[in-house]
């Protein structure tokens, strides 16, 4: 890995924790009760009709940023690692606009902590949703407000070469739901950082975003 490398994960990583602070759910550092209760708001917006007008309900979804969906329509490395591409710049045109832009420098990471998300080993149970009181989708997806960036998994760690991790950021006051997320994927879709790929550990160290 190069500096530029480095440089360019730094400055997305700062992207990342930026605009989530900017969010009311961790702006007003709700709690995993609250979490709850926006799950069965937005469980209940599905069930009933809705008027354009109705303003959606979501915890770190925001509309201008959804991107396609990585198992039904974004499903191969190139064009998931598009996808992701489009939702980083479309959130740092948002971070500008808002005079939120993160100045240069060290990510504040806080006791927000690194998740990776393997979509291809996705039961699509909804455990993890269930756990997690909604931060997680049914397919097991961390919001996608928090994506960073997509890596291919280390080919000595699957048989298939291809195969891929998400990386994305847990704010500080919701890592306790996204645990009992991870706690209820016996098939290991989602897992912590550092209990994950070694080359990812790697790369973020490399880049001054692990001890």
């Amino acid at each position: 890995m190069n500096e530029d490398l480095a440089a360019q994960l730094n400055r997305r990583v700062a992207e990342t924790v930026a605009w989530c602070a900017c969010q009311p759910f961790v702006k007003n550092a709700c709690t995993p009760g609250d979490l709850a209760y926006i799950c069965q708001l937005e469980t209940d917006q599905l069930a009933a009709p809705r008027s354009a007008s109705d303003p959606s309900v979501g915890i770190l979804r925001t509309p201008a940023l959804q991107p396609p969906d990585l198992l039904d329509e974004a499903t191969t490395f190139t064009a998931r690692r598009l996808a992701i591409e489009m939702l980083a710049k479309a959130r740092a045109f948002l971070l500008r606009e808002r005079s939120a832009y993160p100045p240069a420098g060290k990510s504040q990471l806080g006791r927000g902590r690194f998740l990776l998300y393997s979509p291809d080993l996705s039961s699509q149970s909804g455990a993890a949703l269930v756990a997690s009181s909604g931060y997680f989708s049914w397919q097991d997806a961390p919001p996608w407000d928090t994506w960073i960036i997509l890596v291919r998994q280390a080919a000595s760690s699957s048989s298939d070469p291809t195969a891929s991790h998400l990386l994305s950021w847990v704010p500080p006051n919701l890592v306790e739901v996204a645990d009992a997320g991870v706690r209820a994927c016996p098939e290991q879709s989602l897992r912590w950082v550092e209990e994950g790929d070694p080359a990812v550990i790697h790369f973020l160290r490399y880049a001054g975003l692990m001890p």
